[in-house]
């Protein structure tokens, strides 16, 4: 009889490509360890007791995977990605920068084609969510999603999404990284004229996590034109768990009501075009685009706290503290956080650039500072785009081109990370641009390079 000493079998991994989520493997081991997943430079390192999800894969690769348990090695295993959909594309790197250092950016983003967009106003051929990494690549998609102008948030283990675009009306949906649907809005909001199921432009979390806040539209008849209407809104509240409208304020039942806002008419169908919203628990703050003003709102008191703008309650000051008119136009993705006021300025109803502005303000003296103001090379997109803050002072710019609304502009919609120089300016980090001009983004979400994927290079914590 023959006895084998020390022997011990190596571990067992199986590695299957999810049937939900293209970018990912489902990992099951015979016990707990680390099991990487490689594709040439492309290193997942998960631990793993059990089963896990290898997350953020790249398409179209051949990923080996092998497990350590208690310094044994399992046999690799291999999972092959499918190829992404023909119309959903790469990014081209313009400025490098380390992608631990830069994260990852979800988007909303559309290749629209370009007869039928004229044709139809607007309407993209498809719709996808994707987050790209510092190279432009794909690491998870989600298609379907259906109106452009559709804001979407990164909340972890979950997407948030909604709005409008063209003709398509998205309601404030919440789903799981496989696309399952874990909350989607059930229009209760009290308002005389509320449009139900008519969403606009953004949907976003609230400060305490426990809510989805989002623009509704209401259609108000004009008194000289009984058979006609104007386009007003109601900002709503909607518990995260049900969907269902927890708060709600109407533009014209409180807004114009109250003196707040001016009422609209027929031959000025739609005077306020709301396209960002943003909770911070005792106010709320809206975007109102053609008005080129912000608006801050009491929850409690339901009233109007200030109105920021070139014909508003602040007076503007540049960087050195002077009076400036230098306001901004057409504004979207508008955040306030603490005494700053962060937005993208279109420049639509005036000067016809683009930037992105950070804002001082000082409530007490109603004064509102320009604290960065960056123009880049000099870019116009009218319509779209965005500026998302880091919690290390810089930020994360959304260049987003509609192709058909300046056609004679050859910018192309683009991802940028920019510094402050603080002297007003900043220096631009790293940049990402897509291909073609039909290439639409929206807005970004910046997701940090620990937040997803498990991916080495973007995560120092795993090397």
């Amino acid at each position: 009889m023959i006895l084998l000493l020390g022997c011990t079998a190596p571990p067992v991994l199986t590695a299957t490509l999810s049937e939900t989520d293209p970018h990912a493997a489902v990992l099951t081991l015979d016990g707990a360890g680390t099991v990487d997943c490689s594709a040439l430079d492309d290193v997942h390192r998960l631990a793993v007791d059990g089963s896990a999800v290898a997350r953020g894969l790249l398409a179209n690769a051949r990923y080996n995977c092998v497990a350590t348990v208690d310094g044994r090695e399992s046999d690799p295993v291999f999972v092959d990605t499918p190829r992404l959909p023909g119309d959903l594309p790469i990014g081209r790197v313009v400025k490098e920068a380390d992608p631990a250092d830069v994260g990852f950016h979800l988007v909303n983003i559309a290749r629209e084609n370009s007869q039928e967009v004229a044709a139809k106003k607007g309407l993209s051929t498809e719709m996808y969510l994707a987050v790209y990494d510092a190279e432009g690549q794909v690491r998870w998609h989600y298609s379907g999603v259906g109106g452009s102008d559709t804001d979407a948030t990164w909340l972890g283990d979950s997407v948030l999404f909604g709005g409008f675009g063209g003709f398509v009306s998205v309601d404030p949906t919440e789903i799981d990284l496989d696309g399952n649907v874990l909350m989607t809005s059930v229009d209760t909001a009290d308002s005389t004229w509320n449009t139900a199921g008519e969403w606009s432009h953004d949907a976003g979390i609230s400060e305490d996590g426990e809510s989805i806040w989002a623009i509704e539209l209401e259609n108000v008849p004009d008194p000289d034109h009984p058979k006609e209407d104007w386009e007003s809104f109601t900002l709503e509240r909607l518990d995260r768990a049900t969907g269902e409208t927890n708060w709600a304020w109407s533009a014209y039942d409180d807004g114009v009501a109250g003196g707040w806002l001016e009422a609209g008419r027929a031959a000025d169908r739609e005077p306020y075009h709301p396209n960002a919203l943003w909770d911070e628990g005792d106010r709320i703050f809206v975007s109102l685009h053609n008005e080129n003003a912000i608006l801050a709102i009491d929850t409690t008191t339901r009233d109007v706290v200030w109105r920021l703008g070139e014909d508003g309650d602040f007076t503007l000051l540049d960087v050195n503290g002077e009076p400036s008119d230098d306001w901004f136009y057409g504004q979207h993705d508008v955040k306030v956080i603490g005494d700053h006021v962060i937005l993208y300025d279109n420049g639509l109803f005036g000067r016809e650039t683009t930037r992105a502005l950070v804002l001082t303000i000082d409530e007490t003296a109603r004064t509102a500072q320009i604290e960065t103001s960056w123009w880049g090379d000099g870019w116009y997109t009218p319509v779209w785009g965005g500026v998302d803050p880091r919690d290390d002072g810089t930020y994360d710019v959304t260049i987003g081109v509609v192709w058909w609304i300046n056609p004679g502009v050859d910018d192309r919609s683009a991802l940028s990370w920019i510094e402050p120089d603080g002297a007003g300016s900043a220096e631009e980090l790293w940049r990402i641009e897509f291909p073609d001009r039909e290439n639409g983004i929206y807005r970004s979400d910046h997701i940090g390079g620990c937040d997803a994927f498990d991916l080495v290079a973007y995560c120092p914590e795993l090397q």
